[in-house]
C-alpha cells in the first residue's frame, strides 16, 4: 500500500511517497521517494529502528525479492541484483555486478 504526504519545510513545499514491499527475517523494506530524492530503506520490525537505505536511480521500486545471498530489486524496466556486506553485525547492501 503506498502512502502520499505533502509538507512545507524552511517554505519549500515537498512531497513523500512510502510503499512496503517486502517483510523478510524481520527486516521490513520500503520504497521511499521524497520530492525528486528516491531510496529503499529498511526497518527492524521489533526494534522500529531504520538499519540501512539505499540511493534509488530516479524511480520508485516496484519490488524487491531477497533469494538465497542476494537482494534483485525492480524499478521501471530494470533489475538490479545486490549482494550483502557484513559488517558490524548490520547487514550492508552493495550493488553487485552479477547478471540473471
Amino acid at each position: 500500500m503506498e502512502r502520499l504526504n505533502r509538507f512545507t519545510h524552511e517554505r519549500k513545499e515537498y512531497s513523500a511517497s512510502t510503499n512496503g514491499l517486502l517483510l523478510h527475517e524481520g527486516i521490513f523494506y520500503v520504497s521511499v521517494r521524497v520530492s525528486d530524492t528516491f531510496f529503499l530503506a529498511a526497518f527492524d520490525v521489533q526494534t522500529g529502528k531504520f538499519v540501512w537505505h539505499i540511493p534509488w536511480d530516479g524511480w520508485d521500486i516496484e519490488s524487491i525479492h531477497i533469494i538465497g545471498d542476494r537482494m534483485i530489486a525492480y524499478s521501471q524496466g530494470k533489475v538490479y541484483i545486490y549482494g550483502w556486506e557484513e559488517s558490524s553485525g548490520v547487514p550492508k547492501a552493495r550493488e553487485c555486478k552479477d547478471k540473471i
